[in-house]
């Protein structure tokens, strides 16, 4: 049986906002698990988070040393951007030892347990946690879901509380990506042409978005600001800074350019 994602979690139950934002943030993720299973498990269920920004970057659920794209992609050059590496093997901790950030997947040890780790042989890759050598936290933890969380996992196993608070996260990821699309969405807006814009000009001539000024978007996110809860605003424009320069943000300009000019399209043959 297939656990629920907040059991594979559980050793970073407190870092998943760190998480999701090196997610929409293009950064690469090593991913660690027991088994094939968990780790494909858990690079769907990331990769997903990110709906409905499209997923820029290379993902393997499942990544071996007999891989045909191995020296490719795990070598003493800086990881591509974006990409998910689900790996079982110990020996890519010694081999992505340079990658800024690891998940090791699975529950979490207390102190005791650790201690009785024998200090070769019974432990494979990383324990359950987090590591990350460069990200520093944008936006706020939802400190009531966090306590949902923490209460789900010391629950009555019987009632199953993981998976409705693994549908709870779910949702509330879902919304945090909704939310940081919302200014950029807002901003987009105002580079649409008027309709006396599209009235005026000739079939032949395709119209389409104005381009994208980031001095212009910075000047509409410091008016309208952001509903997502950043821990100051000089970290809501850091990151805002990083984002406009992923290629993730390159592929949702790209799709929201499209889907406008399909719609001008149709209005000009009105």
């Amino acid at each position: 049986m297939i656990p629920s994602p907040l059991l594979l979690f559980e050793g970073a139950v407190t870092q998943l906002w760190s998480i999701w934002e090196c997610l929409v943030l293009c950064e690469p993720l090593l991913i660690f698990g027991t088994s094939p299973a968990q780790t494909s498990q858990a690079v769907w269920w990331l990769r997903d988070l990110m709906r409905p920004i499209p997923f820029a970057g290379d993902f393997r659920p499942y990544f071996t040393m007999q891989d045909g794209d191995h020296s490719a992609l795990v070598n003493r050059l800086p990881p591509k951007p974006g990409i998910l590496l689900g790996v079982t093997n110990p020996f890519f901790e010694r081999s992505c030892a340079h990658w800024p950030h690891i998940l090791s997947l699975g529950r979490r040890e207390s102190k005791t347990q650790a201690a009785q780790t024998p200090a070769s042989g019974g432990l494979v890759g990383p324990v359950p946690g987090w590591k990350s050598k460069t990200h520093k936290r944008y936006v706020s933890k939802d400190r009531t879901i966090l306590r949902q969380l923490e209460s789900a996992l010391h629950g009555d196993a019987r009632q199953n509380p993981e998976l409705l608070a693994s549908i709870m996260l779910r949702q509330h990821f879902h919304s945090r990506t909704t939310e940081l699309i919302t200014p950029l969405a807002r901003y987009l807006n105002t580079l649409i042409p008027t309709p006396t814009e599209v009235s005026r000009t000739s079939t032949h001539h395709t119209l389409r978005l104005k381009p994208f000024n980031n001095t212009n978007f910075f000047a509409s996110l410091k008016a309208h600001g952001s509903t997502l809860p950043f821990r100051s605003t000089s970290k809501r424009t850091e990151f805002y800074e990083r984002l406009l320069k992923t290629p993730g943000f390159g592929l949702w300009l790209a799709q929201q350019e499209q889907i406008v000019e399909g719609v001008l399209k149709e209005k000009q043959l009105l």
